[in-house]
């Protein structure tokens, strides 16, 4: 009987110690500070492969963690932990709308609430994508170049490749597309300069000229 009575008071005596829960991260704690989220992001760029997002930097942030989502509220595709405050995202469907959100990481694992979602329509894909030349550049008589371009529309068989001076045509080629190939190409060696930067390349399908991709203005030089 005595040894009962001896360890209820002691079980009593520790149940009614206080405990103090000192954490700032701690939601229950005294000492909760509520720790600061990104602001929405701001979108820097977009075309039909490629999406750049920013934000400001968050004060005592270690990093951030950025999730991509397909509905407003809807659960998250993937989540990136990065150093920078900026995301850049390649890994895309074109004619989708993306919804990006961002957490601050802080010291400890510590993660914030996630930002207002910023929404970003991607475009469709372009029938014809120009990759080389895209204009700026200056080309060599005499240099052999290669033009690069790609067909996304599964239906252009048969594209002209054409050179345009000064308004009008140089020169123009038929080329034949190879479904298996993601990127077609073919070689050409300028043969006069035209330092005005006044040329012009295209790529455009053979059955329907409205379908294709031009470059912006170039030039040549000896």
């Amino acid at each position: 009987m005595v040894r009962t009575f001896i360890l209820a008071a002691v079980l009593v005596g520790v149940s009614c110690s206080p405990f103090e829960r000192n954490n700032p991260f701690d939601p229950g704690s005294d000492s909760y500070q509520p720790v600061p989220h990104p602001a929405k992001p701001t979108l820097g760029a977009v075309t039909f492969d490629y999406v750049y997002i920013e934000w400001p930097a968050v004060d005592g942030a270690v990093g951030y963690e950025v999730t991509r989502h397909t509905s407003p509220d809807g659960a998250q595709e993937f989540s990136r932990g990065i150093d920078a405050t900026h995301f850049e995202d390649q890994d895309l469907v074109p004619n989708t709308t993306y919804y990006y959100r961002v957490k601050a990481v802080f010291a400890g694992n510590v993660i914030s609430a996630p930002s207002d979602a910023v929404t970003v329509p991607v475009p469709p894909a372009p029938p014809v994508r120009l990759i080389f030349p895209v204009g700026g550049e200056v080309l060599r008589v005499g240099q052999q170049v290669t033009i690069e371009w790609d067909v996304l529309e599964p239906t252009i068989e048969l594209v002209v490749v054409r050179l345009s001076i000064d308004g009008g045509n140089s020169w123009e080629i038929l080329h034949q597309n190879p479904l298996e190939r993601v990127v077609h190409e073919m070689t050409w060696t300028p043969q006069q300069q035209h330092k005005s930067d006044n040329c012009i390349l295209s790529v455009n399908s053979a059955a329907n000229p409205d379908m294709g991709a031009r470059s912006q203005r170039f030039e040549i030089i000896l």
